[in-house]
């Protein structure tokens, strides 16, 4: 395709460059062979006939409200707590229709745009008010549709067109209004099948990431209790405090907010920094040797435990580089005899323990003698660090699964804007 430049008025923005065999649209530059269209100028557009709460049932035919058809949309499958009578929906089917495969269903409340394509035509029914129905069109393919629905020009159209009322409410007439560019039927079913391929490779990696971790909190509940023992070992477990295989370490700030006591060199934790990751390097704050004998922090070596005592308590994470923090920490600094890395995985089982022991009127927060207090059971060193070695392999999956999930949510993200957009042709 020629990709000279078409000249423009002196003055637009860049953006507003307009390559030869494109046009400007309202939906945004998109190839002179496409088109824009309303989708009420594509569909009927309607939705249920009412079903009153009263005749909401255990059992029956499933009954969808959003929510339900959120989830649908998403994961395939729902668990569905609402029912109608086989009767009501043999009457509703004859009288007015029900969706059939290769129709669209979108959310209109909840979470706006949300959207299921009929996959077979397997008995449902669902509320009106709450999802629209777009009876399936020969000349739109629907997975095509779908794709679009997950792109910043239509969910820019629904908050558009949801703003004013009380609850955000995407409504027939709405819909209707929507725009969306519309190539031939050919190049929607070719770009909805590279989409949806990729989604099916997000789908199995986020499956696979699933299992993993279940095989990991079941790998937890066997070796950290000593159910199950590693090849070798047969030694007795110990029960012991948590402030007999570690040391607990509070935090502090500054006792001024003066300038010169941040942007130093010292690593400066707070709670918000822990819990997402296992390994803690750099912080968001540092502060100055200064700032840090204005303090009542300490200096936690590399390889010390972070605690967090407050806000999100319990949550923890491992240093990676010498650090301090603030207040909101009763971190552990483990004995010569104790593996970090087990301690680590077995404080991640504490959970509830922690909470349990949390008080406070203007906040929750757990003081360090309660800390130092909890009962843990430990076999010796050598036997710690087998089981943190198990955890820490599965913890190297699951990471690594996470990041290719990462780059092929990026790849897909790249690969909407430059085919829904026809930027790349794959039909000539």
């Amino acid at each position: 395709m020629n990709t000279a430049t078409q000249k423009i008025p002196t003055g637009l923005p860049a953006e507003t460059l307009v390559k030869a065999g494109c046009k400007q649209t309202d939906v945004g530059i998109i190839p002179e062979d496409w088109n824009v269209k309303n989708l009420g100028e594509l569909f009927e557009i309607t939705s249920s006939k009412r079903v009153f709460q009263s005749e909401w049932r255990s059992s029956g035919v499933p009954f969808y409200r959003a929510r339900e058809l959120a989830v649908l949309g998403e994961k395939g499958k729902v668990d569905n707590e609402l029912f109608i009578e086989e009767e009501m929906y043999q009457k509703y089917k004859s009288a007015y229709g029900v969706p059939v495969k290769g129709d669209i269903l979108v959310t209109g409340v909840g979470t706006l745009g949300k959207v299921y394509v009929v996959v077979n035509s397997h008995k449902f029914y669902f509320k009106d008010g709450n999802i629209i129905w777009f009876k399936i069109n020969k000349k739109l393919d629907s997975e095509f549709l779908k794709q679009l629905y997950l792109t910043p020009f239509i969910e820019r159209q629904i908050i558009k067109m949801s703003a004013g009322s009380t609850v955000g409410t995407y409504t027939i007439t709405g819909a209707k209004k929507t725009t969306i560019p519309f190539p031939q039927k050919v190049e929607q079913t070719v770009i909805a099948r590279i989409l949806s391929d990729t989604d099916e490779l997000i789908e199995k990696l986020e499956r696979l990431i699933v299992k993993k971790k279940a095989i990991k909190q079941g790998a937890m509940q066997e070796l950290l209790t000593g159910k199950k023992r590693l090849s070798g070992f047969s030694g007795k477990w110990e029960t012991k405090k948590l402030e007999e295989v570690a040391e607990i370490v509070g935090g502090g700030t500054p006792s001024s907010s003066v300038s010169k006591y941040w942007n130093g060199e010292i690593n400066w934790f707070t709670p918000t920094e822990v819990g997402n990751s296992k390994y803690l390097y750099g912080s968001r704050r540092k502060i100055t040797e200064e700032g840090f004998r204005n303090s009542s922090t300490k200096i936690l070596p590399e390889g010390s435990i972070l605690l967090s005592s407050r806000a999100g308590i319990g949550d923890l994470g491992i240093l990676k580089e010498r650090a301090c923090t603030n207040q909101g920490f009763q971190s552990l600094v483990p004995s010569f005899y104790t593996n970090n890395e087990f301690l680590y995985y077995l404080m991640q089982t504490k959970q509830d323990a922690l909470l349990e022991k949390a008080s406070g009127s203007t906040f929750l927060e757990i003081s360090p003698n309660s800390v130092r207090q909890i009962k843990i059971r430990v076999p010796l060193k050598p036997e710690q660090t087998s089981i943190a070695d198990v955890l820490s392999d599965v913890d190297l999956e699951i990471d690594y699964l996470e990041k290719e999930l990462a780059k092929y949510r990026q790849i897909k993200t790249g690969m909407m804007q430059q085919l829904l957009t026809g930027k790349i042709r794959l039909v000539n």
